[in-house]
């Protein structure tokens, strides 16, 4: 089964996002973009996406040029004039680690700056996060997909 959903959590200045199964590359950034709408988002929060269960789709011409699509709105500065950190946690998915890597050299000058982790103590340390005891991340705002 396919799901994408996330969790706001403002006393860490973080966007959760999970997404597990085979979900289309359109499906996933209409998804993320539309976080933006989420009452308790504010701009130039964190976003951690894990991506330890994804099933990393093929692509297709069509969706090489959403993903360009995406992340010029997401790298322009005249729209977003402030800098993000983008953390995607692998685990052992090696399709997940392998294509986020390849799409994280195109970010690394711009307002967005991702890096792909394969644990998540490595992420949270580059996201300059530290998890309370009293909080696990869960992702509970569902997106229907």
């Amino acid at each position: 089964m396919s799901s994408l959903s996330y969790s706001i959590y403002p006393e860490l200045n973080l966007v959760f996002i999970r997404a597990t199964g085979n979900i289309s590359v359109k499906s996933f950034f209409g998804s993320v973009l539309a976080i933006s709408d989420d009452p308790k988002f504010v701009r130039g929060m964190s976003t951690l996406i894990d991506c330890t269960k994804l099933e990393v789709p093929a692509t297709s011409m069509e969706d090489e040029q959403k993903y360009d699509e995406v992340v010029g709105e997401l790298t322009d500065a005249q729209v977003r004039n402030y800098k993000r950190k983008l953390a995607v946690l692998a685990g052992d998915n090696l399709a997940a680690f392998g294509v986020s890597r390849m799409r994280q050299v195109p970010l690394s000058d711009s307002l967005l700056e991702m890096h792909v982790f394969r644990e998540l103590r490595e992420a949270l340390e580059w996201l300059e996060l530290t998890l309370p005891s009293n909080i696990t991340l869960t992702a509970d705002q569902a997106f229907d997909i």
